[in-house]
């Protein structure tokens, strides 16, 4: 199932998809979506990813969605968890959806928090983000093929306004997906560094 944040409504896009099959391809307008992975029966939610196409820019984009590893581990060699995973048409590396939760489920990373600037950036970007709680903090950037071109870690920070600085010099001119990572939730924004 997959439901349109600004729209509040349930479309149900995939039913019924066996281990190796392929649904095909659909194309959906360039929202901010939330993907709701369900049992068998239809009526358990088992999983919840945020799929931000609008916040990504992802307008006119090709990606694949891609479901990886076992709700429980212990059925695989304690091997990888279940995930959905981005491939974007221009190949790299695949990028992980971040877990959508409710405030209700403990949402460390207030999202209309931060603020990303200057963007575009020549060398140094700043990333103001307000925490609900302490929790480890820690910055990936990808570039627009989905490689991991960079990662910072800030270590554990307090709950409240914080500021991290990302020194960006060595990065080529373009676009770069920014992933904030704060204990289980992360939040995706797009920068741009122009020299």
């Amino acid at each position: 199932r997959m439901e349109d944040e600004r729209n509040e409504r349930n479309i149900p896009i995939i039913d019924d998809l066996m281990y190796g099959e392929f649904a095909g391809y659909l194309e959906l307008a360039t929202n901010d979506y939330v993907l709701e992975v369900r049992d068998e029966s239809g009526t358990v939610v088992v999983a919840t990813y945020a799929a931000p196409l609008a916040s990504l820019g992802l307008d006119g984009e090709a990606i694949s969605v891609l479901a990886s590893g076992f709700l429980n581990p212990a059925n695989n060699s304690n091997g990888e968890a279940f995930g959905l995973y981005v491939a974007l048409a221009g190949g790299g590396d695949l990028i992980p959806l971040s877990i959508a939760t409710s405030v209700d489920e403990g949402v460390v990373i207030d999202e209309g928090s931060i603020n990303v600037y200057p963007n575009p950036a020549r060398s140094i970007v700043n990333i103001n983000y307000a925490l609900s709680q302490s929790e480890t903090v820690s910055f990936e950037v990808y570039n627009m093929v989905g490689n991991k071109v960079m990662d910072s870690y800030s270590g554990y920070q307090g709950a409240g306004q914080n500021t991290q600085q990302l020194n960006i010099s060595g990065l080529a001119d373009g676009m770069y997906l920014l992933r904030v990572l704060a204990g289980e939730t992360q939040v995706i924004r797009k920068i741009k560094v122009q020299k």
